[in-house]
């Protein structure tokens, strides 16, 4: 058979122009189903993952700046990415090393400067507004 008279693979798993009624031309033959790649599970036996030589260190560090207060990502970001771009036997990039110390909570705003005092404010002219409406003094 020469190349041109080859079914392509598309005819393999499934003829279109067969009859809808023909059960047998519709299914796909065994050959088809080999050269499937979702049926192939044979590499998964051969695949055996690894995790990044950057994952322990540098990605830690990352995770770490992201779940930190003060926020300082763009180092660790830096560091991580000079990693990933590094060949396997090159020299690994310095680890980035925090400048500010870790706080777990952000600080409290300091006294005299309420960050909700407008909204005290509000509530008072709406009370005054309800009371100049009703006639009734709101407590």
């Amino acid at each position: 058979m020469s190349n041109s008279m080859k079914p392509s693979v598309e005819t393999l798993l499934h003829d279109p122009v067969a009859p809808a009624s023909d059960a047998a031309a519709t299914k796909p033959t065994e050959a088809a189903a080999k050269l499937n790649r979702f049926n192939n599970t044979e590499w998964i036996d051969k695949v055996n993952p690894q995790p990044h030589r950057c994952n322990d260190p540098y990605l830690e560090d990352l995770i770490a700046a992201v779940q930190t207060w003060p926020l300082e990502v763009r180092g660790p970001w830096k560091a991580f990415w000079a990693c990933m771009r590094t060949k396997e036997g090159e020299p690994m990039p310095p680890r980035y090393q925090r400048t500010q110390p870790i706080e777990y909570q952000p600080k409290k705003p300091e006294r005299g400067t309420d960050p909700l005092a407008f909204l005290k404010g509000l509530e008072d002219k709406a009370k005054a507004e309800i009371d100049a409406a009703t006639g009734k003094k709101h407590e």
